[in-house]
C-alpha cells in the first residue's frame, strides 16, 4: 500500500481509509505522525496508537486523552526528553509531573 512506503499520504485519503485498521496500522508503523490522520476511532484503539508511539513516542498527544497515562504507552513517550518537556511546560503543564527529575533538572 502506498501508506507504507509514504505514510503522509494517510493525511490526502478519504475517510474510509483513515478507518482502515490495517491502512493506519502500516502507516503509523512508517511514521508515527500519521496518527495525526487518523480517523478518531482508530485514535482510541491501542494497538494503533502503541505502534504510533513505538515509531515516534511524542505522538502520544494525537491519540485520545484517555491514553495518555496508559503506562504500556507511556514508556515509548516523550516524557524523558528535555527538549519536549520544556515545551510541555508551555503547552500541556501537567506533564511535568511524569517528567523524571533528572530531565527537569536539565
Amino acid at each position: 500500500a502506498a501508506v507504507a512506503r509514504n505514510a503522509e499520504v494517510l493525511r490526502y485519503v478519504d475517510d474510509a481509509l483513515r478507518a482502515d485498521k490495517e491502512v493506519v496500522l502500516a502507516a503509523v508503523a512508517q511514521d508515527g505522525c500519521a496518527l495525526k490522520h487518523a480517523s478518531s476511532i482508530l485514535k482510541t484503539d491501542r494497538e494503533i496508537v502503541l505502534a504510533a508511539v513505538k515509531q515516534r513516542g511524542s505522538v502520544l498527544i494525537y491519540a485520545t486523552p484517555k491514553l495518555w497515562n496508559n503506562p504500556a504507552l507511556q514508556c515509548f513517550t516523550f516524557y524523558q526528553q528535555a527538549a519536549v518537556v520544556d515545551f510541555a511546560a508551555n503547552q500541556l503543564g501537567f506533564v511535568l509531573s511524569n517528567a523524571s527529575a533528572a530531565v527537569i533538572g536539565n
